[in-house]
């Protein structure tokens, strides 16, 4: 899994071959040194990519492919930090290699790349909004530099911690957080995450350029904290708060 916005980090292509003396059991370095190698980007999830593959300086648009010099290792392995992809989702790289003027090698691999951080806010410039009335509030995902919404992210497991800090006196009561679908989350002195169902596949949510829009209504007057959390992010389950 890498990190939007972000140089790869710990990823790697591997040319290898099968040892001609001790046999198919056993796998060598294909390639070593300095060697040009032509990456090309697709994306999978989302089906098409909005943003550009950087490959060491040079932008790769879907579909398109770029020539890299890259340093093999004994063991046939080479560093792939020389790339950035400034999007979210799962991406599909294809890598091909001349040997000696005649002989081609390929190989196709998935990556995911996931946010670092959600936001979560209102669309109407106040943080004050009257008990029982829908507002409009939006989710949008930012990477490592995350000046930007990233386009491609579609929600995972979205969840709210909704708590509830003023009041908190003896007698005062919890309201209901309502939303689309069957989106129904009570606030609580002391919360946890709860699965909102929350997708852009609702129709009452809309999604334009990785922003998601939606309304919720809060039941009661109080004064809340709400805290926005993907939990399982194309299979990633660490968290991406917000």
């Amino acid at each position: 899994m890498q990190i939007a916005e972000q140089a790869f980090s710990s990823a790697q292509l591997r040319a290898i071959k099968t040892d001609e003396v001790k046999g198919s059991n056993q796998c060598v370095a294909l390639l070593s040194g300095d060697q040009d190698v032509t990456l090309g980007l697709d994306c999978t999830n989302p089906s098409s990519c909005v943003k550009t593959l950087d490959v060491n300086g040079t932008s790769v648009s879907e579909g398109g492919t770029t020539t890299v010099t890259l340093n093999f290792d004994s063991t046939g392995f080479a560093d792939l930090s020389v790339l950035t992809y400034p999007d979210a989702g799962k991406i599909s790289l294809s890598a091909e290699a001349e040997i000696g003027g005649a002989t081609f090698i390929s190989a196709t691999a998935e990556v995911d790349v996931r946010p670092v951080s959600l936001e979560i806010a209102t669309t109407n410039g106040t943080t004050n909004q009257r008990a029982g009335l829908p507002f409009e509030t939006t989710i949008a995902a930012y990477g490592a530099v995350g000046t930007e919404p990233l386009p491609n992210y579609r929600m995972g497991d979205i969840q709210f911690s909704l708590q509830r800090t003023a009041p908190t006196s003896t007698n005062t009561v919890d309201g209901t957080l309502s939303g689309p679908g069957s989106l129904s989350i009570d606030s609580a002195i002391t919360s946890s995450f709860t699965s909102t169902g929350l997708s852009e596949t609702d129709p009452d949510v809309s999604l334009v350029n990785g922003v998601n829009t939606f309304e919720l209504a809060y039941s009661e007057v109080a004064n809340l904290s709400l805290t926005v959390n993907d939990a399982n992010y194309l299979e990633y389950t660490g968290g991406i708060a917000g």
